[in-house]
């Protein structure tokens, strides 16, 4: 299976790693906006087809499976 990672912030790192792991997982392409973070992917994973867009990723025929890593929100406070 062929997979893209949208988001290499916080949780980004621990998926590609987790999948990378995989047997029968390929990490094709990874995005994020900014540049450090894409330059980490590279770095680590130069195997990887990183982008600043993640809308190349669903356009990409290769790719069987996507993965999301949001950004991580503070908690609300509770009154």
């Amino acid at each position: 299976m062929k997979i893209g990672v949208i988001g290499y912030g916080y949780r980004g790192p621990n998926l590609v790693r987790n999948f990378a792991e995989i047997e029968g997982i390929e990490i094709k392409r990874c995005s994020d906006k900014r540049a450090e973070r894409r330059a980490l992917v590279k770095k680590r994973y130069p195997s990887i087809n990183v982008t600043e867009e993640p809308e190349e990723i669903p356009s990409d025929p290769e790719i069987n499976a996507i993965v999301i890593a949001t950004p991580v929100l503070p908690r609300a406070e509770t009154e």
